[in-house]
């Protein structure tokens, strides 16, 4: 018998090597006497002429194999060349489950002794396997039953504004910044920018009189296209002037090196003019100087036996007159020259001919001084009276010209009102503050902290170095009742600016108090200013009917809205016929009105009560409809963080607290009440308001923000066999502050 065993479907195989025809050949099988069954999946019995007749069973027939890792075995069609004669198996499954396959050995299960065990069997050297959880190798394959790690994965994308990393087999990207190069030789000032290497300018090619350049990116460098010639072109430069473009350069025709000395010999070569000093002696005039018949001497022009033509002021030129004699005329305006004064040497610039003083040698850097030079000496005298002057030191306060001198002001208060903070001038920077850290008062931490569990008030200092505040905020949901579920809070995140050593109080909300009972609101304040209101859910009303079941949607307490917006009503619940309305929704100017009471039903002798309204930072308070007597508001309302208490049957929810509170349901003595209405919310106009969402149902606001946790702000879900189940209490709101500098 062969086994042949499938580890991944737990499943063996057993094949038998035995006949299944009809008839077989001789044998030594008696008639008449039992055959020995060999093939399980056969029935052989021994003819009349001592010979085997083995049919097959029909499939799925119960079957006993001889593999001891196999059980509930039953005769299945086989297919393949080692099958038995007579087309079945005997297959079954696995009496035990092994633990599977570690990359490189494989636990299968196997007969020994007749004892079912797992045993490990090494896969080939070269088998694929992953050496490694991050699976951050490639080629990774089996080497006597160990998985050997390839080669790292490739990270590299080739852009360089990029890096990768390589998590769980995938290779992630993240962007760089700063400068990079993308490879093209002919871009300048290239940096990375979300991502990619892009240029902050283009090669800009030098220009040349016949030449037009562009940059080749595969060149790397400025090739230049020939302007046709005959083009007319001018040719910087001592040598150059105006010429034609001949074969892509400025041909230049003419004398372009003059100095106007006639002892130089004037030329021209790739470096410009050259002027070479003529032999001396050389025969030379200078009519500009009355020189007639002069010769050369050291490069100049000099007379032989007459006087040259000099001036001895900086502002006049000396030139020779028509009738050959020296004269003077006007130097050109803006000459630097300078003038001998009772203040001393002053620099000048020659203006018609007269040398006009620039710089006057008597600044005393005093800016409430006009400076000036009189026949005596410098002159310093008063001026810009009462004109801003100063060193910028704002420590000094505000500086004044006062008489010819620069006089400080009173200096900067720099008292931070807080007698935690202390507060001193900087040179550089004005008032600066400091903690006192013997200061009794909490200071908060920076980074982020979250506050839940109300009701409760935290107040504490702004630390050090921090400048912005973000805060994100949840009111806490109101009580569920019987049937319906209680209000979600609302949701307000917004972001300001704080100074350190400011008081900043936080107040979470606490959930309602027991079944029906508004969720409390909460609070953001900094100096005793209030910032910041997330409201909360409205109770959900209580009906008599204890025990049965109900629509959540029956009396269910309003949502906290939006800030700037209104709270969600309560609704209705007329399960007896009594109409007990919802309260309203809070406003931005006043709290929601109580539900209302139609009372259609044949207990007219039982009292109803309205709802009462809200008011600012407090809910309705649920009304006590007691039998044949007056209405009694006898429950606690919810009432800024505090959640309110509404637990009686036949009592409206309680409005959730708020900027402004949401009103409380109507109610019929021990039968049916109406749901509370929520509370609004408020963001102050010095806040920048980042998002606000009122809830919806015992759903609150926010539960989208990266912030959200705890089920913070969650409408309390209906009472189980009971209204006054304590199960059915909201959630609490929660705060969290994150403070950066």
């Amino acid at each position: 018998m062969n086994i042949r065993c499938l580890s991944f479907l737990a499943l063996c195989i057993a094949t038998f090597a035995c006949s299944s025809s009809t008839s077989g050949p001789p044998s030594d099988c008696a008639p008449g006497q039992p055959v020995e069954q060999t093939d399980p999946c056969n029935s052989c019995t021994c003819t009349a002429e001592g010979t085997l007749d083995c049919t097959p069973v029909e499939i799925g027939t119960s079957c006993i194999s001889d593999n001891c890792c196999m059980a509930e075995s039953t005769c299945q069609a086989c297919e393949g060349a080692d099958c038995p004669a007579s087309g079945l198996s005997c297959l079954g499954q696995t009496t035990l489950t092994c633990s599977g396959s570690d990359g490189c050995t494989l636990s299968v299960p196997q007969c020994v002794n007749d004892t079912c065990e797992c045993s490990d069997t090494t896969l080939p050297d070269g088998t694929n396997c992953i050496a490694d959880a991050n699976n951050c190798t490639t080629g990774d394959s089996c080497l006597e039953g160990e998985c050997i790690a390839g080669e790292p994965a490739d990270l590299e994308d080739g852009n360089p504004c990029t890096v990768g990393v390589c998590v769980k087999g995938e290779i992630e990207q993240s962007h760089l910044e700063g400068s990079c190069s993308d490879g093209n030789p002919c871009t300048l000032g290239d940096r990375c920018a979300l991502g990619q290497c892009l240029p902050d300018s283009l090669v800009e090619c030098a220009e040349k009189p016949c030449g037009q350049g562009v940059c080749d990116p595969e060149a790397g460098e400025c090739l230049y296209d020939d302007i046709a010639d005959g083009s007319p072109c001018f040719q910087e430069g001592e040598c150059g002037g105006l010429g034609f473009c001949e074969d892509g350069e400025c041909a230049v025709e003419g004398e372009t090196c003059n100095d106007n000395n006639p002892c130089t010999i004037d030329s021209c070569d790739t470096d410009g003019c050259i002027y070479s000093d003529a032999a001396d002696d050389t025969p030379c005039s200078n009519p500009a100087e009355c020189i007639n018949d002069g010769v050369c001497l050291a490069g100049s022009c000099v007379a032989d036996g007459q006087e040259p033509c000099v001036v001895d002021d900086p502002c006049k030129v000396a030139i020779c007159g028509a009738d050959g004699t020296c004269d003077a005329e006007n130097a050109a305006d803006a000459t630097l020259c300078s003038i001998d004064s009772p203040c001393g040497l002053m620099a000048g610039s020659c203006i018609a001919g007269t040398c006009e003083p620039t710089a006057i040698p008597c600044n005393d850097n005093n800016p409430c001084t006009l400076d000036s030079c009189g026949e005596a000496g410098c002159l310093n005298e008063p001026t810009n009276e009462g004109g801003i002057c100063g060193n910028q030191n704002p420590c000094d306060g505000t500086e004044t010209c006062q008489q010819g001198f620069c006089q400080a002001g009173p200096p900067p208060n720099c008292e931070s009102g807080s007698e935690c903070l202390i507060g001193s001038c900087d040179p550089n920077q004005g008032c600066v503050y400091e903690t006192d850290p013997d200061c009794g008062s909490t200071t908060f931490e920076p980074g982020k902290t979250v506050f839940f569990g109300g009701p409760e008030q935290i107040s504490g200092l702004i630390p050090s170095n921090v400048t912005e505040a973000e805060v994100h905020v949840w009111g806490a949901g109101g009580g569920g009742g019987f049937p319906g579920t209680g209000g979600g809070g609302a949701y307000v995140a917004a972001s300001f600016s704080v100074t350190p050593g400011h008081t900043l109080e936080l107040r979470v909300a606490g959930p309602s108090l027991s079944t029906g009972g508004g969720g409390g609101a909460s609070y953001i304040y900094l100096n005793n200013a209030l910032l910041l209101v997330a409201a909360g859910g409205g109770g959900s009303g209580i009906d008599g009917c204890s025990g049965c079941s109900g629509d959540i949607l029956v009396g269910r307490g309003g949502a906290g809205g939006p800030a700037g917006g209104i709270g969600q009503d309560g609704t209705i619940n007329n399960n007896w016929s009594t109409g007990s309305g919802g309260g309203s929704g809070g406003t931005q100017s006043a709290g929601g009105m109580g539900g209302t009471i139609t009372d259609n039903s044949p207990w007219t002798g039982n009292t109803s009560c309205p709802g009462n309204p809200g008011a600012a930072n407090q809910g309705g308070a649920g009304s006590q409809a007691t039998n044949n007597n007056p209405c009694q508001s006898s429950f606690a309302p919810a009432t800024h963080e505090e959640g309110g208490a509404s637990p009686l049957n036949g009592v409206g929810g309680s409005g959730g607290a708020g900027y402004y509170g949401g009103g409380s349901g109507g109610g019929k003595w021990t039968y049916t009440g109406g749901g509370g209405g929520g509370g609004s919310s408020f963001a102050a106009n010095s806040l920048t308001l980042i998002d606000s969402e009122g809830g919806q149902g015992p759903v609150p606001g926010g539960t989208a923000s990266a912030h959200y946790a705890n089920q913070a702000g969650t409408g309390g879900p209906p009472a189980v066999g009971t209204p006054l189940d304590p199960q059915a209490l909201g959630t609490s709101g929660m705060i969290v502050l994150i403070l950066s500098p």
